[in-house]
């Protein structure tokens, strides 16, 4: 049974202007003294800026440099970062979690079996004005919205699809035992735009740990 320290992670390049919304709701949380976030593929007076403006936002936070592009990477970064035994929790620079999500998150780890490598939740949508009517549900989904429903259940990628990196969190050991994230893949990679928390899991499921959703 599972115990392990959580951390919450955003990996970024962007601006403390757009980033904020997600840092401060992080640095409100149970977790700010456990936060991590990488800074990826900036240099010189870029990247002094940038971390003066994490430091502002979440100072209790444990900036990570990753002198390299890409989202891949800065993923890897992370998990190079912590324990074997500790939990990674992605979450992407423009989400801002619930403020349940801290204590969810530690119960849904809490007691989790041996051969569990991942948990998630729901991704929702945030509209800033009043939702347009061509943007349909089939839409959403590319804009990795997720919901698996209302029962804390594992997943069976085959038939209920995937979690994706916006709320996405696994055991440092487990996720490096499979190579961690391809660099290939992602944003900056020189493979597919998208699609490396999905080549993971993949990977991660043929190696015999399983998925775990919590709606919470």
């Amino acid at each position: 049974m599972l115990s392990p320290r959580i951390w919450p992670t955003v990996c970024t390049n962007r601006s403390g202007r757009v980033i904020g919304p997600c840092l401060s709701a992080l640095s409100e949380s149970a977790l700010s003294d456990t936060t991590i976030v990488v800074l990826s593929g900036l240099a010189g007076s870029l990247l002094r800026e940038r971390s003066r403006e994490v430091e502002r936002l979440i100072p209790e936070a444990t900036l990570v440099v990753e002198s390299k592009g890409g989202l891949s990477r800065a993923r890897n970064a992370a998990l190079a970062a912590v324990a074997p035994g500790d939990v990674v929790a992605y979450i992407d620079d423009d989400a801002v979690i619930a403020p349940t999500w801290p204590s969810a998150m530690r119960k849904a780890w809490l007691g989790a079996p041996e051969d569990v490598a991942l948990v998630g939740g729901p991704v929702k949508p945030l509209f800033l004005a009043p939702r347009p009517r061509w943007v349909s549900d089939y839409f959403l989904a590319g804009l990795s919205i997720v919901d698996h429903g209302p029962t804390a259940r594992f997943l069976d990628e085959a038939t209920d699809g995937f979690l994706f990196g916006a709320n996405l969190s696994l055991v440092a050991r487990h996720a490096q035992s499979v190579g961690g994230f391809d660099p290939r893949r992602g944003p900056v990679g020189k493979g597919p735009g998208f699609g490396d928390d999905i080549d993971i899991q993949l990977r991660l499921s043929r190696g015999g740990f399983r998925t775990f959703y919590d709606p919470e």
